[in-house]
Formats: structure tokens, C-alpha cells, sequence
């Protein structure tokens, strides 16, 4: 038994919704983080041709690691260690971090002209929240791998095999 149209176009609903919201975010991210000119004593925004460049790049490679994200989870990746296998898992690494090294330049950048005391208190506040989104996501991981472990694979109806092939009517 085939899935209904509904279990499976919803989770492919989803998943395009998880991707261009995180895409988005990501972009909101780099163009907010490249037009932020000054922090202290106020904040100065100062929105320009960059602005905009940055937050497509930034949405762009975000959309870039979802697409080899999704091919690794969707088995589409080959897993053998042949050369294609590895130059996506290769493009993956240095998509991640190229996105990572942009927005640590860019909040350092931000933040270049505050005083040393306050500077460590930026510091500390922003460990303590990369903690705590680190540790929210460790638990939303922990939570989909509990609730997905007994949900039968793709394609498979959830019964034993002889009961499967029992059940169906049988082939012309």
C-alpha cells in the first residue's frame, strides 16, 4: 500500500517550508549583521547595494547546504566512498563553514568599536546563548529520534511481510 498523497506531500511540505524559513533567517541574518555599523553608544543601521548582496548570499548558501543536507538524508549521496560521495560531503564541510566563518567576521565586525569591559560582557552573554541554543537543539534532536523510532520505513505499510503479501489482492 502506497502512501496516501497527503502523508507524503506533507512531509515534503515541510520540509520546503524548514528550508526557505531557514534560508530567510539566514538572510535576514547577513544583511542585518553587514548593514549594522555601530553599536555603541547607539545602534546605526546603514542599509545599502551591499545589504541586499549579503543577505542573497547568505540565503543563497543557506538553500546551497540544504540541497546536499537533504540529498545525504534522502540516500541520494552515494555512500560506497566513491568521488561524487565524497566531493558533496567535502562541498557540505566547506559550506557550513564558509556560512559560519561569514557570520562570526560579521558580529565581530559589529562589535569592533566597544570598550574592553563591555566587550567581555558581550562575550560572556553571547557563549550563554550559543549554550543554550546549542542545547535546545540537542534536545529537539534527542526528541524527533525518539518519537521516529518505531515508525516503519518508507514504503512499508507497518505490517509483518507475511501479513503484507497476505492481505493484498492477489497480481494479474
Amino acid at each position: 500500500m502506497a502512501d496516501t498523497p497527503s502523508e507524503s506531500s506533507s512531509g515534503l511540505s515541510f520540509l520546503q517550508v524548514a528550508k526557505f524559513s531557514s534560508a530567510f533567517a539566514c538572510g535576514v541574518m547577513g544583511g542585518f549583521l553587514y548593514s549594522l555599523k555601530q553599536v555603541n553608544p547607539s545602534l546605526q543601521l546603514e542599509f545599502s547595494l551591499g545589504t541586499i548582496l549579503m543577505a542573497v548570499l547568505s540565503a543563497g548558501l543557506a538553500l546551497f547546504l540544504w540541497k546536499l543536507v537533504t540529498d545525504f538524508a534522502m540516500g541520494a549521496a552515494v555512500k560506497d566512498g566513491s568521488d561524487a560521495g565524497r566531493r558533496k560531503f567535502i562541498a557540505l564541510i566547506i559550506g557550513g563553514l564558509l556560512l559560519f566563518s561569514g557570520m562570526f567576521v560579521s558580529y565581530f565586525y559589529a562589535i569592533k568599536d566597544i570598550r574592553r569591559a563591555a566587550f567581555l560582557q558581550v562575550m560572556q552573554g553571547t557563549t550563554l546563548a550559543l549554550v543554550v541554543v546549542g542545547g535546545i537543539g540537542v534536545i529537539v534532536f534527542r526528541l524527533a529520534r525518539m518519537l521516529n523510532r518505531n515508525e516503519p520505513p518508507t514504503g512499508s505499510t507497518g505490517l509483518p511481510e507475511s501479513q503484507d503479501s497476505a492481505d493484498s489482492p492477489p497480481h494479474e
